[in-house]
Formats: structure tokens, C-alpha cells, sequence
């Protein structure tokens, strides 16, 4: 398992695009410039700022406490450990650093994204996130019973709910197929910078009261966010003291597949040169039940799974099939990670 495991798990926004137009955060833990936003729409900007405030589980608190549960001098915002995760927290404090331009971590009233919250008189239906389908949603209320859905997750997955997208003056366009390679092309780009990356979108929804279950209209592409999630420092070397013990170490994420294989590479697990093999989670299920359904697609398959080192848009099914899949070869197996399921 990739996340916390192989990497720090300490996610932050570096770069991506609201609308057409590029944005790099190089200091994440810095208060930007305005120079960030100078050419994004208002528009575009505000659209962005309510889905991801509103479109999340996570939720920040003032601690006055310390580690060791003594009493602080200087109480602190802190992430609550059993809501969200730290792929929203990422986003939130984007919101907080960058889309709202405020980062003072001295105020203990609240931090702009809550405002935002706060903010939403109408109120909100969250719809949550699955491994399965890899997004999740919120419809917010609006003045005059205006119903607005915001979804966001796996960039790929995103885009293919989208048939229109925000041109870079902010206008709302059709998405042609010469735009969505475009995006395409954005989103590789990003993952092969070993960047996850997040698709948010937006769509208006028909009717004046919030669903009670999750409405499926077509969506507006509206930014792609590129997050960073540092290798542990330690882990290429173990890498390759495992491999040279005769350990074969296989990487599982939800990432996407170029995501996937660029932090495989940092770590040493996957060498292309070498013959090793990546894929989807979706793939690796599909030769499983092709070599189920025949002995000559099973000799097949067994070539493909010595090879396959990464996994990428894992569920959990996948990663079961391929532990059964390596013990009928007769490997002896270990998993480790927080996401083994």
C-alpha cells in the first residue's frame, strides 16, 4: 500500500489549473502571492471555493493541548484525526493559503474555509466518497432554491461526467474531444510529476429541495489539483536491500496509473527496462477471470503476474485476487500498509 507507507502522508497542493489557467504553489506551507490568481476569473475562483469548502469530511479544531497532553502557550489548529482525510485536508488548506489568501494561523476563530461553511445558509447534502467509484459530491442550496452539485476525486473519473468545461475567461464551453485530449494531456502531465491528481467539477441540478440521494447530471470541468505526497526517505534504500534478499515488492494505490508510476520509480519498485509491468486494478481483474476461464489464458497470466509490480486504481478486491494470485504460485506473501483493507 502507497499512501503512508511508502510516502509521508503529508499531502500539500503544488500546481494545477482552475479553469485553463496554470497555477504552481512552489512554497505549499507559505502564504502565496496574489500573483497566483491574478489571470482566474472571480468567478471560476468562487465556484471553486464553495465546492471544495463544502464538498468535504475533514474538519479542523483549536488544540490547547500538547503532545503530551499538557496545556500549550499558544493553542494551534489541528486536523481531527476521525474525519476527513489528508487528501480533503490538502485541499482545505488551499482554500485557506491560496484561494482565499489567508493564512494567519494565529486567528482562533475560524479558518476561512469554515466561513465559507458558515456561510451557506441554505444548507448542503454531502454525498461521500467510495474506492469503488472514486469521487464523492455535495448539492448546495442557493438563493432562490438554485440546486448546485460540486464533485470531486479521481481526475479521470471526473472528466468523464463532464461535457462542458470553464474557458479561461470563465465561460462555459462544450467539451470537444481536441479539449478533453487537452486535459488529458494536463493531467498526465501532472501525474508524471508523481502528483495525485483531483478532478472538481460542477453541475446545476433540477429542482428547489436538496436530494436525499446523489443526483447524476452533466458536469462542468472546472480545475484539475495536483497534490504532493513526499517519499519517505528511507524507503529506496529498503527497496532495494529487499530486492537484493530476493524480495519482489509490489506497489497497490488508488492513484492513477502515470501517478502511480512515477512514485514507483522514485522508490525503485518499478524499472521499465527491467521488463517490469504496470497496471489498473481494473486490468489486473480482467486477466484474473481470463485465466479462471481457461487453462491457456491461466499459462498466460502467470508470465504478466511475475512482472507486474504496480497496481494502480486498486479496490480492494484487487488487492485480495492478488495475494490469492501469488499464493496459487506458490509465493509466500506479506502486506503492509494502513489501506490493505
Amino acid at each position: 500500500d502507497k499512501t503512508g507507507t511508502l510516502t509521508q502522508n503529508l499531502m500539500s497542493v503544488v500546481q494545477g489549473y482552475i479553469g485553463l489557467q496554470r497555477f504552481n504553489v512552489r512554497d505549499p506551507g507559505d502564504v502565496p502571492t496574489p500573483i497566483v490568481l491574478r489571470n482566474v476569473p472571480a468567478a471560476s475562483r468562487d465556484l471553486l471555493v464553495e465546492g471544495l469548502s463544502l464538498n468535504s469530511s475533514s474538519e479542523k479544531v483549536v488544540c490547547r493541548t500538547g503532545r503530551d497532553g499538557e496545556s500549550v502557550a499558544r493553542p494551534y489548529w489541528q486536523w481531527r484525526v476521525d474525519k476527513g482525510n489528508k487528501t480533503d485536508n490538502a485541499l482545505l488548506d488551499f482554500v485557506d493559503r491560496v484561494l482565499l489568501q489567508d493564512g494567519d494561523p494565529t486567528d482562533m476563530t475560524s479558518r476561512p474555509h469554515q466561513r465559507v461553511r458558515a456561510g451557506s445558509r441554505h444548507g448542503f447534502a454531502i454525498f461521500p466518497f467510495t474506492s469503488e467509484r472514486k469521487f464523492m459530491s455535495v448539492v448546495v442550496a442557493g438563493p432562490g432554491g438554485v440546486l448546485t452539485q460540486h464533485v470531486k476525486g479521481g481526475s479521470d473519473r471526473v472528466l468523464e461526467m463532464c461535457d462542458r468545461y470553464v474557458s479561461a475567461s470563465g465561460a462555459e464551453e462544450p467539451l470537444t474531444d481536441s479539449m478533453r485530449t487537452k486535459i488529458v494531456v494536463q493531467i498526465r502531465s501532472l501525474a508524471n510529476d508523481a502528483n495525485r491528481t483531483i478532478g472538481v467539477a460542477y453541475g446545476r441540478v433540477d429542482g428547489e429541495a436538496l436530494p436525499a440521494s446523489e443526483p447524476t447530471v452533466p458536469l462542468v470541468w472546472l480545475a484539475l489539483v495536483g497534490i504532493q505526497d513526499p517519499l519517505r526517505p528511507e524507503v529506496p534504500d529498503a527497496v532495494r536491500k529487499c530486492q537484493q534478499a530476493g524480495v519482489t515488492v509490489r506497489m497497490c494505490t488508488g492513484d492513477n496509473l502515470d501517478t502511480a508510476v512515477a512514485i514507483s520509480r522514485q522508490c525503485g519498485i518499478y524499472n521499465r527496462l527491467r521488463g517490469d509491468v504496470a497496471m489498473t486494478g481494473k486490468e489486473f481483474r480482467s486477466l484474473v477471470y481470463d485465466a479462471y476461464g481457461s487453462s491457456a489464458n491461466m499459462e498466460k497470466f502467470w508470465p504478466i503476474l511475475d512482472r507486474m509490480v504496480v497496481m494502480a486504481r486498486s479496490q480492494p478486491l484487487d488487492k485480495q485476487l492478488l495475494v490469492l494470485m501469488l499464493m496459487m504460485r506458490g509465493e509466500v506473501v506479506a502486506v503492509t500498509g494502513d489501506g490493505v483493507n
